[in-house]
Parts: C-alpha cells; structure tokens; sequence
C-alpha cells in the first residue's frame, strides 16, 4: 500500500470480487440452483485460504502500526479493524 497522508484515512482499490462455495454432500445428487453460487465436494481448501487471507490481513496491519506507540491514533484504528475482519472471518469458518 502506498504512503498515506497524514490524518487522511486509508486510500486503497480493491477489485470487487465475491465467492460462494457452497458444500454439496449435504444437497446429495440434486443440489439447488442458486445465482453465482458453485458447489464443492470439499471445503477445505477454500477454509484454508479464507485463513491466508486473514492473516495476511494481520501481518499488513502489523507492518503498519509497526514502529507506534500504543497511544498513537493509528494504532487502535488498525487494531480495530483486524480484529473485527479476524472475528467476522472467525465466525464464517
């Protein structure tokens, strides 16, 4: 991520990109036909990449608050922010 201005906020481009992945044992032979959904054999994978991401997630804001003290501003916001993306992450595992 490029430097940001100071007291400017985050300014970054995401690509808009959703994935559905759906487990298909449970549907046996006939899983419905849900828009924009594929269905798997095995979660696995995608629960481990679901993970990487989150932890990539961590290591970024880690590089980022890196060299803080804990009372700067930036801290708690980074902080704040990985630890709700970790629980909603958590939650959806």
């Amino acid at each position: 991520m490029p430097a940001q201005p100071p007291g400017g906020g985050v300014d970054v481009t995401v690509e808009p990109f959703f994935e559905w992945v759906i487990e298909r044992p449970p549907f046996g032979e006939d899983p419905p036909s849900i828009p924009g959904a594929h269905f798997v054999d095995d979660l696995s994978p995608y629960i481990e990449r679901k993970q990487l991401l989150a932890e990539q997630d961590a290591q970024t804001a880690t590089a980022t608050i890196t060299g803080l003290e804990p009372e700067h501003p930036l801290f708690a916001k980074v902080q704040a922010v990985v630890e709700a993306r970790q629980a909603d992450i958590g939650s959806r595992a």
